[in-house]
């Protein structure tokens, strides 16, 4: 009798047990290891797949096929400002509080409300902190005429609490919007811009409009701009300078005006960015070329 298919198959069986084992056995820590560098590599590949396409394959007739696709498919993409959360552009900028041009204090009160939209749920919440963070910002910027970064600022204050720790540090992933963890500070305000003009409306966030307008608002301008997406193929969509001031005068919002002046709605290119998402660990990891060429 020949025993070794028998000899064999045990032997794939106990190779089986002994790897499912070895999986289950991970830590945490090596499962998220693993987890962001898969994740890292899938959003390279679609960024060289880009690059690729953008340099190197000739416009024929093969390329305008996988437009078309691309065209087709892109209908069923969420609305474009649920993943404006984090992006650069759609960021909060604080420059004219550190250069002392909100005097009308509507930029201030925006960015407390905002502030607290998106951290008021951790315990030991307290909006002092961004006070705090200005503060120290306007103090350093008026002398070398620049901001601290993040890490810097974490140096610099002793003794940081957890609710401080996990402001400046955010969550792997996040969707303000579906309740999904909230980003890190540094991704959700920034330090640029030119004059009072703080915010880039083609791409702020939903949640960055509803605390400058109202969540009601907001809600409308998705409609809007959500039903001109799909019947523009997936291609983002913000509503016009004129539609916005007469939704947001017909909500009777107090300080329009002073508001609308807060936004830049000149036409801004966005810098190339593609987004993975580990579905086991919700890890979401970007990818950004160097540089446009």
């Amino acid at each position: 009798m020949n025993i070794l298919p028998f000899v064999v198959t045990i032997l794939m069986v106990l190779s089986l047990f002994s790897l499912s084992q070895f999986r289950n056995s991970m830590s945490p820590e090596t499962t998220l290891y693993i987890s962001y560098f898969k994740t890292l590599r899938e959003a390279r590949n679609q960024l060289a797949r880009d690059v690729y396409l953008k340099h190197h394959v000739k416009k024929d007739k093969k390329q305008k096929n996988v437009h078309v696709e691309k065209k087709e498919n892109s209908s069923t993409t969420p609305y474009f400002r649920h993943r404006n959360v984090g992006a650069k552009e759609g960021r909060l900028s604080l420059l004219p509080l550190l250069k002392g041009e909100d005097d009308s204090g509507v930029l201030k009160e925006l960015a407390l409300k905002y502030f607290r939209m998106l951290y008021g749920h951790l315990p030991g919440y307290r909006e002092t902190l961004l006070l705090q963070i200005l503060e120290k910002q306007k103090e350093y910027y008026l002398v070398h005429n620049e901001t601290i970064p993040c890490y810097g600022l974490m140096s610099e204050m002793k003794n940081i609490d957890d609710f401080e720790y996990r402001v400046f540090r955010g969550t792997h992933a996040y969707d303000p919007e579906a309740g999904i963890g909230f980003p890190p500070f540094e991704h959700a305000f920034s330090y640029d811009g030119d004059g009072i003009r703080a915010i880039q409306f083609s791409y702020a966030p939903k949640m960055l409009l509803g605390a400058l307008f109202s969540p009601e608002l907001a809600d409308e301008i998705e409609e809007i701009e959500y039903a001109d997406q799909v019947s523009k193929n997936g291609r983002r969509t913000p509503c016009s300078a004129e539609k916005l001031t007469a939704k947001a005068n017909g909500k009777m919002i107090p300080n329009t005006h002073l508001k609308l002046e807060l936004i830049d709605f000149s036409a801004k290119k966005e810098s190339k960015r593609f987004v993975e998402t580990d579905l086991n660990t919700q890890i979401t990891v970007w990818a950004e070329p160097l540089s446009e060429s």
